[in-house]
């Protein structure tokens, strides 16, 4: 067996113990419209960056500069017989964004869905898996693990490049200083609440790294944030309103509206509202 094929095997053990001891749950592998997290990321030949949004509104900015140990294996005109190609740094790209969202909000059975401009890197996320034993499958792999451990549901969409405008900032230009690149945040993608650029961890950039070189990456530890507190209104709502809303009589029937039941017929559904896609929370530059 080849060393990639030993990598498969010891992951299909893990897997099985961990499936044992935690059975999924049904929110963790369906995803939500329009969703509960949003962000964009974006890779280049100088380093990995991208954006968020909370479900406060909460902008979050990040970026990694390439080390040279990955610059040197990157496919270029110049180096053609390199191993890491555009397409694997904007994947690494999309999994370092689950990692830092889920460090720093809430995400168990959440959806998060990320907004990328690499053709390859949406099919591969969104699928899962690809063909070959490259960077590619183990940085799958890291993502598959990390939505495990976290329980949220990632999904990828296709962003153009020119609406890509924030998390091409990140993954450029750092020629700014981080107080410049916030600066130019703020100017460019003005929000209702200021920006903050977050660090990447080192055990998030170690994992990644080490994927990126088809190494058999641990599962960053990462810290679990808890759930948010439910408001006591919203949870007393539904009693309210069942206690305010009068039954109606035995003798006679309940009145129904035709028109409320003709909107909720599935083909005026479909009519009305078809292949609906998400649509991000922020301004584009």
């Amino acid at each position: 067996l080849s060393k990639a094929a030993r990598d498969h095997l010891q992951d299909l053990y893990s897997l099985a113990a961990d499936v044992g001891n935690r059975p999924t749950r049904i929110a963790e592998l369906f995803p939500s419209f329009p969703g509960h997290i949003v962000g964009t990321t974006d890779a280049s030949g100088s380093g990995l960056g991208g954006v968020f949004f909370t479900q406060t509104d909460q902008p979050f900015a990040w970026r990694f500069p390439l080390p040279p140990q990955l610059a040197r294996e990157l496919v270029t005109f110049d180096n053609p017989t390199g191993s890491i190609s555009i397409s694997d740094l904007e994947l690494a790209a999309t999994v370092i964004q689950d990692a830092m969202i889920a460090s720093h909000t809430h995400v168990a059975e959440q959806t998060v869905r990320t907004f990328c401009d690499n053709i390859a890197a949406v099919s591969w996320r969104n699928k899962g898996s690809t063909t070959t034993d490259g960077p590619a499958a183990y940085l799958l792999r890291l993502a598959s693990l990390l939505q495990r451990s976290h329980r949220q549901v990632s999904r990828a969409h296709y962003l153009p490049g020119p609406a890509n405008g924030m998390a091409d900032d990140c993954s450029r230009r750092f020629d700014l200083t981080d107080s410049a690149l916030l600066s130019l945040l703020t100017s460019s993608a003005p929000q209702p609440t200021s920006w903050q650029l977050l660090p990447v961890p080192p055990n998030i950039l170690s994992s990644v790294t080490s994927s990126l070189l088809r190494k058999r990456a641990p599962l960053p530890s990462l810290p679990t944030v808890p759930k948010p507190p439910s408001p006591l209104g919203q949870m007393l709502a539904p009693l309210f309103i069942q206690l305010r809303t009068p039954r109606p009589s035995p003798q006679q029937p309940p009145r129904q509206n035709p028109r409320s039941m003709r909107l909720c017929h599935p083909d005026t559904i479909r009519r009305t509202f078809p292949q609906s896609q998400p649509r991000p929370r922020f301004v584009c530059a």
